[in-house]
This record gives structure tokens, sequence and C-alpha cells, in this order.
């Protein structure tokens, strides 16, 4: 590693550990909230002249939020966004040399980034990046200032000390003990270089009008005419957060950002960001930055890191044995299922077989009728069968009449009492094999002739009724077991839940060892 870069990286976290949280939000926010989508939603508004929501308001806003976060994971989020925009793979903290060496990874491949985006840039230093973006700042707020009348000029640089931070004032009056002193200071400095008032036409010439006011830009713009501001400076004005008002950002809209209202890839629009905020990040190195607290920021940041890390490795694995779970709740559901299905289809062909051996006996005591009315107790069965068939050969043995239609209302009459009587005689038949089983479940006489059919009968209804009994109990087995399989899967969504939410704190986590 070169000793320049490496003297950079040094500077740099350094100073990340030493910024604020607002600091860090305000950056984070500039890189969450400026999309597409809410850039071509600012121009219509500028457009039509529509008050509402501006995208600063919504930087503001998300910038509160995120202040409210704890320092390490705003840390940590930062560079993961860092790290995903510029597909630098994730990287495991565990000594203050893990952060050093993925800041470099992070620089380098931003370096490359602006290269790619920017012919004109050849440098190789975070320095050089930020002298690039300052140097073209300069260029731009020259030409714009030279736009302005005497008397903007003028009331631009009253506004100007209405701008700076009460920090900033009492250290001027310090230096100046009359305000009128220290203002007709500010004055000068602005005049001297003409980079410090050009914000309020150069905005205006993008069309955002809610950033408009000359107060906003030149507290951007205070560091560009010798007045070095606190970091938050650049993106807070009046407590509000207007991170689109920095010089940093205003370069870099308008010297090649056109393709911004065009372009339909929001990738494209943050990796524009990226050189853009690391460059603004690494400007604050020459600010007035405590670093006492940086050392002991990395610590927390390191223990922040490993628990998290350990948090997701023990939820990972609470997942795993939840899929596990939920798999052998699934066998065990299909095991279930396919029992069922053998004992419903066992089911079906005993009663089958037993309709098969209802109509064989049915058929049997047809045929011996004569010899069932001589049993005692089935006299009465075989008499009424006996009937029937008399019935039938009585119909069968008619003479048929002279002429055709006669002979044809016979025919008709004739199939019409026969279908009638086979229909009577098929019941008879059934009615009395029931009652033949019946009797004989119930250990009553039963003609001997009928015992071998009753036998078979009998043993089929045990095995259905055994069958019945077993499919009750497969089903509601079956039930338990889809329940149990619904709860195990609503487990496993719930830890897959919280393990998403532990990977979207830490970017790529999931791919670490």
């Amino acid at each position: 590693m070169e000793p320049a870069h490496s003297v950079d990286m040094d500077c740099l976290q350094n100073l990340y550990f030493a910024l604020p949280p607002q600091d860090l939000a305000a950056l984070l926010a500039l890189l969450e909230e400026t999309t597409l989508f809410n850039a071509l939603q600012e121009k219509a508004a500028s457009l039509l002249h529509q008050n509402g929501h501006t995208l600063g308001d919504r930087l503001a806003k998300r910038t509160r939020e995120l202040a409210q976060k704890p320092l390490p994971e705003l840390q940590l989020t930062l560079l993961n966004t860092f790290s995903r925009e510029l597909r630098v793979p994730p990287q495991r903290y565990i000594a203050p040399q893990d952060i050093h060496n993925h800041w470099s990874d992070i620089t380098q491949a931003c370096l490359k980034l602006l290269q790619q985006q920017d012919k004109t840039f050849r440098g190789s230093t975070l320095k050089g990046l930020s002298q690039h973006y300052l140097q073209k700042a300069i260029v731009l707020f020259e030409q714009h200032f030279q736009e302005l009348s005497p008397e903007e000029q003028e009331r631009l640089e009253e506004q100007f000390w209405d701008a700076l931070p009460e920090e900033r004032r009492q250290k001027l009056l310090k230096k100046l003990p009359k305000e009128e002193l220290a203002r007709e200071y500010v004055r000068t400095a602005g005049k001297t270089s003409l980079t410090g008032v050009g914000f309020s036409s150069l905005i205006a010439a993008g069309g955002f009008a809610s950033y408009s006011t000359a107060v906003s830009l030149l507290a951007g713009s205070a560091k560009l005419v010798g007045l070095t501001l606190p970091f938050a400076a650049y993106t807070t004005l009046t407590s509000t957060i207007a991170v689109l008002a920095n010089p940093l950002f205003l370069a870099l809209l308008f010297g090649g950002g056109g393709k911004w209202f065009y372009d339909k890839q929001n990738t494209s629009l943050r990796q524009q960001l990226i050189p853009l905020t690391l460059a603004q990040l690494y400007s604050s190195e020459e600010e007035e930055t405590n670093y006492e607290n940086s050392p002991a920021a990395q610590q927390q940041f390191l223990t922040f890191c490993s628990q998290l890390y350990q948090e997701h490795q023990h939820c990972r694995q609470r997942f795993l044995q939840a899929q596990e779970e939920e798999s052998c709740a699934r066998s065990q559901r299909l095991q279930k299922k396919e029992q069922l299905q053998r004992q419903q289809e066992a089911l079906t062909r005993l009663q089958q077989q037993q309709q098969e051996l209802r109509t064989q006996l049915a058929n049997l005591i047809a045929q011996k009728a004569y010899v069932l009315s001589s049993e005692p107790g089935w006299a009465s069965l075989g008499q009424r069968l006996l009937q029937l068939q008399r019935q039938q050969n009585d119909l069968s043995a008619q003479q048929r009449p002279s002429g055709l239609f006669k002979r044809l209302c016979q025919t008709v009459s004739r199939k019409t009492e026969e279908f009638s009587l086979q229909k009577q005689l098929r019941q008879a038949s059934q009615e009395g094999a029931a009652q033949l089983l019946q009797a004989f479940c119930q250990q009553q006489p039963v003609p001997a002739w009928t015992r071998p059919l009753l036998d078979q009968l009998n043993h089929c209804r045990q095995q259905i009724q055994q069958g019945e009994d077993e499919e009750r109990q497969s089903t509601i087995a079956l039930k338990t077991a889809k329940e149990y399989q619904r709860t195990r899967e609503q487990q496993r969504e719930e830890i897959h839940r919280q393990l998403q939410c532990i990977e979207k704190r830490w970017w790529g986590l999931e791919q670490l060892p």
C-alpha cells in the first residue's frame, strides 16, 4: 500500500469514528432518499410552483430518524451502503485493521468508479478526490456569481453572516470584538473569492426551488471562502437538513448530472453520489473535529459488530433447526396422508367385496326360494319369493292375442310388469339377505346352505368396521400433523424474518464465514 494512501485511510478511519450521529445520518439520508423518483417529483413541483413536502423535507425527516439510532449502527449502515453500491465484498470486523482494510477497498473502488464516470479525474488518493470536486465547484460558483447584481451580492453577503453557526460567530467576535467588524470581515471574504455567494443562482438554474435561499447556500459554501465551519454546517440550516445545498453535491449535479433526470437506474444515480459523499466525508478532516473519542468509538463499533455477528450466527442456527423441524413435520404429514389413502383404498375394496357377497347371497336365496320356504323361521320369506317368481312365470305364459295392435299393447304391458316384478324380487332378495346376515350375527338359526356366504359377509363386515375405525384415527392424526407442520412453518417464517432484520442491518452478513 502506498504511504499517501495509508495516511488517507488512517485519517478517514479516525475521522469516521469521531463524527457525531447527525453528520452520519445526513450522509446516509442523502444516499437513501436521493432517488430518480424523488428528483423528478422535486423538479415537477418546482415547475408547477406547487408547495408540499420537498426532497429536502424528506431528507430532513429521514436524517432525524436515522440520528436516533445507536451510533455504531449508523457507522455500520453507512459502511454497508458504500460496500453495496461499490460492490465491495463485506468484511467481518474483528480488529481496527479490518476497518482500515475495508475503507481501503471502498476507497479504491470509489476512485476507480469516478475515473470511469469522469475522464478528467486523475487522482489516486482521497485528497485528490476532494480537490477534484472542490475545483469543479469553484469554477461553477464563479460563473454564477458574476450573474448576480451588486444589490443581490450585497444582500447575500449580509445574509451570509446570519447563516454562520453561533459557535463560528463567537470565534470571529473573539478576534474582532465588534460585530460590525466581524460582519465586514465576512463580507470581505465573500468579495475576495467569488465562490461564496453563487449558490442561489446556481440552484435556481437547476430548478430546485426549495433550496434557492441564499442562507442555505451560503451556509454550505462557507468553507470555500476560507471560513472553516463544522461538518454539520454543510447539511444543516436552522436545524433543518438541506444536504442538496452543499457545494459538492451541486458540482456533481451541474458538472455532468443531467442524466439523473433521464436515467432509469437508481443505482447509477447513487453511484454518482458515492464519490461525492466520500469526498465530503474526507473533507471534514480539515475541520475542527474532536478525535479524542475516536479510539473508544472504534472499540464500541467492533463490540457492536461482534454482538451482531454472534446474534446472526445464533439466529441462523435456529433457522436451520426450524427448517429441519419443518421438513420432518412435512414428511410426517405426507406419511399420514399416504397411510390414510391406503386405508381408504383398502376400505373401498372391502365395501365392494361386501356388495358382491350380498349380491351372491340375494341370488342364492332367490334360486332356492322353494327350499327356503320349508326352513323354520324363514318360510314367509321363501313363500314371498316363490309368489313373485310364480307371477313372473304366469306373465311369461300368457298367450299372445291376435292382431298387431293388441300384441303390441300386450308386449308393452308385459315388459312393464316384468320390470316391476324383477325389481320387487331383487329388493325382496336383498332384504332377505340382510335379515339372514343380521340373524347370523346374532347367532340365530339360519339355513345351513347360507352359512358359507354368511361367514364371508360377517368377516368382511368386521374388517370394514375395523377399517373405518382406523380411517377415523388416521384422519385425526393427519389433521394433527397438518397443524404441527403449520406451527413449524410459522416458527420458521418468524425466525427467518428475524434473520432478515439482522442481515438488513449488515449488508452481506450472510456471506461472512
